[in-house]
C-alpha cells in the first residue's frame, strides 16, 4: 500500500460475526478509502523491534514479516532488487487478521496492518485480503475450541453462581 492515499479511520470496538455469535473480534480501526472500499486496520508497535530497521528486524526470531525479492530494476549497467515485506502466513497476526476479517465480512473487504518500529523511525503498512483457505482449514479448530472450552467454561461458571445454586 502507497503512503500517502487519503482514507478515513474510525473507532469501531467490537463485531460479532452475523451467524457464529461465538465470533467476535475487535479491531483497532475500520478504515475507508477514497473509492469508498472498507476495511479494518490493525495498528502495533512491538517495543522488541522497535529500534531495529524493518531490513534488521527480519533476521530476528519470531519477527511477522519476511522479505522477498518483489522484482529487479535495471539501469544501464546495473541491477537492483527491490525488496518486499509480506506478513508471514504462519505467524499469529496473520491469524488475527483473517479472523478479523471473517467477523467483519459484512463491512469490510481488507485488512491493513500498520507496523511501526517507533525508535528507528520505520513503518510497514501491508493490506491483506481474505484468505479462504486458510479459513477452511482452520475452522474446525474454532468450532472444536468452542464446544471444548468455551461452552463447559460458561456452564461452570453458570452452575458457580448463587443464583443457579438456588434452582438447582
Amino acid at each position: 500500500m502507497a503512503i500517502g492515499i487519503k482514507v478515513t479511520v474510525t473507532p469501531i470496538g467490537l463485531v460479532i460475526h452475523k451467524e457464529m455469535f461465538f465470533f467476535g473480534a475487535s479491531p483497532d480501526r475500520l478504515i475507508t478509502d477514497a473509492d469508498d472500499s472498507v476495511g479494518v486496520l490493525e495498528i502495533t508497535c512491538p517495543p522488541s523491534w522497535s529500534k531495529l530497521t524493518i531490513k534488521e528486524a527480519c533476521t530476528e526470531r519470531g519477527y511477522p514479516l519476511a522479505p522477498t525479492v518483489s522484482h529487479t530494476s535495471s539501469t544501464g549497467s546495473s541491477t537492483k532488487l527491490i525488496i518486499k515485506y509480506n506478513l508471514k502466513k504462519n505467524h499469529a497476526w496473520y491469524s488475527q487478521i483473517q479472523f478479523a476479517l471473517y467477523c467483519c465480512n459484512d463491512i469490510a473487504t481488507f485488512a491493513n496492518l500498520a507496523l511501526f518500529h517507533v525508535h528507528a523511525g520505520a513503518m510497514h503498512i501491508e493490506r491483506n485480503f481474505p484468505d479462504n483457505d486458510w479459513f477452511s482449514k482452520n475452522i474446525i479448530k474454532f468450532d472444536t475450541f468452542y464446544k471444548n472450552h468455551v461452552i463447559p467454561f460458561i456452564l461452570r461458571v453458570q452452575v458457580k453462581s448463587p443464583l443457579v445454586t438456588l434452582l438447582i
